[in-house]
């Protein structure tokens, strides 16, 4: 090689590999600083680290929550349009059909109990068997054994209103049971995000659809370097500026009382010409409790997991929720908003603003299975 040549490859090298060197030491320094200092900021970085709600899951694993991050691997939508899981098998999560897998199901039933919901009635927090469903049909397994096997068509980002839509396009038989479990979606959609026409999976693609080639060129490089997702994040985290706008909520809650009311009462006129009981529940959210433990205050002020505004949307949006299910008590509607506001010194149930660990789950169905099992449309 001419000296000439030589001189201006090392010209060209040197700086590359110097500017590649500093990268690197930034990586391993940012690396280093999220390992030990800074707050999670996404699921993974929060649960690999065992927070207090799995302190004593006997499930808990690095496999665990790798295997729940990227389950269930892909989504497809229904005949009616709605979001639902492709097939999955797993170690502690399986889908198959557009459901999650119920574990304790009898090889013979006489009747099916159906559960819709949102992501909280999906239960992606934990393994199969520590969801709703499967501690619901255990329950039921003990109490009426051979009698009811259910079903989980939980799915992340439904309201009621796609629900609905999924509910239609199910075969539903007489004296089969279905339940609806919601609220958090529509305080979501119709407040945080004001788009309440939308899926929330929709809303995210509508943002990313107005970011500029760099900014999302950022999004990309921030989910796999530390160092950009600490000093370079291109995710606005600031509270929506209409939940500031009183004339806007104000008719922004009216509206969500209205069309809320009218969803669960839809459901309810379907499933009285299918001759199958109806039973609906406003499940809890993370604000409902105004006393908060050391766990939950640093949780809170994590801007990653508990969305800035969210407290505000919730606030204002849920005693609306409430007085409507209040209001269709007759409909078989029931309030869940504070059944886990009361726990054992020491106990965490919350992940972020609204899913909750296996021992909030076995909660939350004990009181669905006593609400179902004393109900006069049961017996």
């Amino acid at each position: 090689m001419r000296p000439n040549c030589r001189k201006t490859v090392f010209k060209f090298t040197v700086p590359v590999i110097t500017f590649t060197l500093i990268l690197l030491i930034l990586e391993m320094a940012s690396r280093f600083y999220a390992q030990y200092f800074y707050e999670p900021t996404d699921n993974y970085d929060f649960r690999i680290k065992k927070p207090a709600p799995y302190k004593d899951a006997e499930f808990f694993s690095k496999e665990f929550v790798e295997e729940m991050i990227k389950q269930p691997a892909s989504w497809n939508f229904s005949k009616n349009g709605v979001l639902i899981p492709g097939d999955f098998k797993g170690k502690y999560f399986n889908t198959k059909d557009g459901m999650r897998k119920t574990s304790f199901q009898p090889s013979e039933f006489e009747h099916t109990i159906h559960m819709f919901g949102g992501s909280t009635m999906y239960c992606g927090e934990v393994p199969d068997e520590h969801t709703i469903a499967s501690y619901l049909q255990k329950l039921f397994n003990e109490k009426y054994p051979g009698k009811y096997l259910v079903k989980n068509y939980g799915v992340p980002t439904l309201a009621v209103s796609k629900q609905l839509l999924r509910l239609e396009e199910t075969d539903i038989k007489k004296n089969d049971i279905v339940i609806f479990y919601d609220g958090v979606n529509e305080i979501f959609l119709n407040l945080y995000y004001a788009n309440r026409a939308a899926l929330i999976s929709r809303v995210a693609v509508n943002n990313m659809n107005i970011f500029s080639w760099m900014l999302k060129f950022m999004l990309f490089l921030s989910d796999h370097s530390f160092f950009i997702r600490l000093f370079f994040n291109p995710v606005n985290f600031a509270i929506p500026n209409h939940l500031n706008d009183n004339i806007f909520m104000e008719k922004m809650l009216n509206e969500t009382a209205v069309k809320f009311k009218r969803d669960v009462t839809s459901v309810f006129e379907y499933k009285k010409k299918q001759k199958s009981a109806f039973f609906h529940f406003l499940q809890p959210h993370f604000f409902s409790d105004k006393k908060m433990s050391t766990y939950e205050k640093e949780l809170y002020q994590n801007q990653y997991l508990v969305l800035p505004g969210a407290d505000i949307s919730f606030k204002a949006g849920y005693p609306v929720l409430q007085q409507v299910s209040k209001e269709l008590r007759e409909l078989n509607s029931f309030d869940l908003t504070h059944i886990l506001d009361k726990r054992p010194d020491g106990e965490e149930f919350y992940l972020d603003n609204v899913h909750v660990n296996h021992k909030a789950n076995r909660v939350i169905a004990q009181k669905m299975f006593f609400t179902i099992a004393n109900s006069k449309l049961f017996h």
